[in-house]
């Protein structure tokens, strides 16, 4: 095509997609994507989240339940007032300077259910006939009309005082609130904040004392690893000269400090008791929660799991404890290395804990040091991973147009590019401090074992939230002979001086540390709502097989039953399409 205007371009495919649905035509909608393109939908065609890849894929999607008829999206722009400016040419990683991909931002509404929804698609030239077609086609159900959220400051009337509402707000929540969350970190607070401005009432409860003190009671030298951009909270960033890593201090006091600032209704000292249960009839639960040694009942509609997606740790049980002279803990209450000057520690475990650990007995002047490497790990230097946060979250561009541009890209797309050659430049980049890990006898992983290839770190972390760590230093330590290696032999017991392994070989330690990893949430889940109701819900993280991460802000399989878990991001992103799936339960729409 020899068209060289952005814009030109964008508003014929836009516009040939309008026409396409306008006349129910799945067939002129499939062919408007190339054949390998992905489509990914989030509750505009369903009251769920679907990616379907290539052009059979979404002829059946479209087809199936009659979905594009009855949907009628219409009403389709060009949309200029985002981040991103009106469509733009964009170079195709790997590809010549000639070729060029064109990015897109548009709007349109539905007609079943009466909503605006938001849409983003990536074109590049179908070499068949060269003409601009769709390698990524996003839409998101945005409001529901009538219903939408509340955007800007509220006005308070002048008839009541603030403290009226606020008093009047927290009597209605507690007494009878829509939704009841489980969970006061980011997840939990971030969804309280969005449902709040979208007029549902949500409780929050936190079995600790204090916001923030799940962060507060971990080790000194914990911090996040993905910087606070990322992590910024709903509807309001942190100060300007906040710590580019956030400290678990810090991000425990910025929790609590949202709860005051988003006019949250929380609950500390507060707990979910066994079992509550559903009633079909009525649509509601019944539920007990003991708060501050008090039980409260309460009937809500939908309960939100937000209790961290790792939930209760994983302790191996291997015989001989009893015997150990020296200390034992998991991972999740290291009380920090200085306790362990000049101590032999073993640390089992290979993730990201279990490194961040090492580093802090190093910091802290352990005498020898040992990670037991159990299974492979894949490593990459923060550096890398630094890269693509500062390319997909710009300072220039506002972290609501990053996460939507972030999302629009297909997750099972993310892992094909990444086997295709993406993972290979990282190994390259890395190429040294792998060789390093090699020589000491580290097992390396690129997460070929899921059977896509070298999907890599993301990847990874996409399909089991755990295996990898982002390096600070660990690396270098390992083969440096700092802290020592032992690998391919499994844990057989304690004895009184330390481990012994299956092979007879010993490792001498005054305290072990066990990075053993944790539960999950849906065990922390089945501990209140019982072993076979949550066995009947989805997995919880993982992906399906169109590549949509199970569980989360989705439909669990138990009506009223939610997951709320991952980090900032997802909090910021997925909260609202939690809001409206259950906006759509209150107003009774078809599914």
């Amino acid at each position: 095509m020899a068209d060289t205007d952005a814009q030109t371009v964008a508003t014929r495919w836009l516009q040939d997609l309008s026409v396409a649905c306008a006349k129910d035509d799945a067939s002129a909608f499939q062919a408007l994507l190339l054949p390998d393109g992905v489509y990914r939908d989030l509750l505009c065609l369903s009251w769920d989240f679907r990616s379907l890849s290539g052009r059979e894929a979404v002829d059946r999607f479209l087809r199936d339940d009659n979905r594009l008829a009855r949907a009628g999206m219409h009403a389709f722009a060009i949309d200029a007032s985002t981040g991103f400016g009106p469509p733009f040419f964009y170079p195709v990683p790997g590809a010549p300077p000639t070729v060029r991909g064109i990015q897109l931002s548009f709007t349109f509404k539905l007609q079943s259910p009466p909503a605006v929804a938001k849409g983003l698609a990536r074109l590049m030239q179908d070499p068949q006939d060269g003409r601009y077609k769709a390698f990524t086609l996003f839409t998101s159900l945005h409001d529901l009309i009538g219903h939408e959220e509340i955007v800007g400051a509220p006005a308070i009337p002048l008839s009541s005082t603030w403290r009226q509402i606020r008093e009047a707000k927290v009597s209605k929540i507690e007494s009878d609130p829509t939704v009841l969350i489980v969970g006061a970190a980011q997840n939990g607070l971030l969804t309280a904040a969005r449902l709040g401005q979208m007029g549902i009432p949500a409780l929050v409860i936190e079995r600790e004392a204090q916001v923030g003190d799940s962060w507060r009671q971990r080790y000194d030298s914990l911090k996040l690893h993905t910087y606070s951009r990322i992590c910024s909270f709903l509807y309001e960033s942190y100060p300007q000269n906040f710590p580019q890593y956030m400290p678990k201090d810090r991000l425990a006091d910025a929790l609590e400090a949202y709860v005051k600032s988003q006019d949250l209704v929380v609950w500390t000292s507060a707990a979910l008791l066994p079992t509550p249960t559903y009633d079909d009839k009525t649509g509601r639960w019944t539920v007990v929660v003991m708060r501050e040694g008090k039980e409260v009942h309460l009937r809500p509609k939908h309960i939100v799991m937000a209790t961290g997606f790792a939930g209760e740790a994983n302790i191996p049980s291997w015989p001989g404890k009893e015997t150990f002279k020296g200390v034992v803990y998991h991972s999740g209450v290291h009380p920090g290395g200085h306790h362990f000057e000049g101590k032999n520690v073993v640390v089992v475990g290979a993730g990201q804990s279990a490194a961040d650990i090492c580093m802090d007995f190093v910091r802290c002047g352990a005498e020898n040091i040992t990670m037991v490497q159990r299974s492979a790990t894949c490593v990459t230097s923060l550096s890398i991973v630094e890269n693509n946060f500062y390319t997909h979250w710009p300072e220039a561009r506002s972290v609501e147009d990053s996460d939507f541009a972030v999302n629009a890209f297909p997750q099972s797309l993310l892992l094909r590019l990444a086997a295709g050659g993406g993972t290979a430049m990282e190994k390259e980049a890395d190429k040294e401090m792998h060789e390093g890990l090699r020589k000491a006898g580290f097992q390396l992983t690129w997460g070929q074992e899921y059977g896509k290839g070298e999907i890599g770190m993301f990847g990874i972390l996409l399909q089991r939230f755990g295996g990898y760590w982002l390096d600070q230093g660990c690396a270098q330590n390992i083969a440096s002979g700092r802290i020592a290696l032992k690998q391919g032999q499994e844990i057989a017991r304690y004895d009184e001086d330390g481990l012994v392994f299956a092979d007879g070989s010993k490792l001498a330690a005054d305290v072990v540390v066990l990075a053993t990893g944790y539960k999950g949430i849906r065990h922390t889940a089945s501990k209140i709502f019982g072993k076979d109701l949550i066995d009947k819900t989805t997995q919880v993280w993982g992906l399906d097989d169109e590549g949509e991460t199970r569980g989360m802000y989705r439909p669990s399989g138990h009506p009223g039953l939610w997951y709320a878990v991952g980090g900032f991001n997802h909090a910021r992103f997925y909260s609202r399409h939690l809001g409206l799936q259950i906006l759509a339960k209150e107003l009774e729409l078809k599914a």
